[in-house]
């Protein structure tokens, strides 16, 4: 964002200092959320091709890659977001 835009749409430099604090808490969140989500996503994609998921419930082996995948959205989405800000 345009710091002249900034500028004219807050009022005093406080507001703009609240205002990147609150930016700065949500781009640390979201990172934060980013990593921690890519290492679960690691490690379950590692045992859906393990030899280990091959001894469990097929129902539940499917439902493990379903959620591989929703996980996989949800990093995306995350990252698109952290692009945003």
């Amino acid at each position: 964002m345009n710091i002249d835009k900034l500028l004219d749409k807050y009022e005093t430099i406080e507001e703009l200092r609240i205002f990147a604090q609150a930016q700065m808490k949500q781009i640390q969140s979201l990172t934060k959320s980013n990593k921690e989500l890519e290492e679960k996503l690691e490690k379950l994609n590692d045992f859906n091709q393990s030899e280990k998921a091959d001894k469990i419930n097929p129902i539940q082996k499917s439902l493990l890659v379903v959620q591989a995948g929703a996980m996989y959205t949800y990093l995306e989405c995350l990252k698109a977001r952290l692009e945003r800000l």
